[in-house]
């Protein structure tokens, strides 16, 4: 079975894929609710958030700024970018704010 490939991107939104993804400073809000849509959406193509077990019954939840998202909105959230890839760095809570080294390794057989 071959991979699944994303959409490609045209017109503007291929210009933007092209820039180095951007992030709000710190402090500033991430992200903003939409009225149209009904939903969260990010203000950048960068997210600084913590995943946490605050949910109801422990349900996984997502901070970004002071606010707290569940799994359903988070999906939404990210539902903006459909079409697109995304990488995740999972880094401690304390350390969102900086850009960690990512090294790429092979697993040994």
């Amino acid at each position: 079975m071959k991979p699944m490939r994303a959409p490609r991107c045209r017109g503007s939104a291929a210009t933007v894929l092209r820039a180095p993804p951007g992030a709000v400073p710190v402090g500033q809000p991430q992200i903003e609710y939409s009225e149209l849509s009904d939903q969260w959406t990010p203000v950048a193509s960068v997210l600084r958030c913590v995943i946490e077990d605050g949910g109801p019954d422990y349900e996984t939840s997502i901070w970004i700024d002071d606010r707290q998202l569940s799994l359903r909105e988070f999906g939404r959230l990210l539902s903006t970018y459909n079409g697109w890839g995304m990488r995740i760095a999972f880094v401690p809570d304390d350390e969102i704010d900086w850009d960690p080294e990512i090294r790429v390794w092979e697993k040994k057989r």
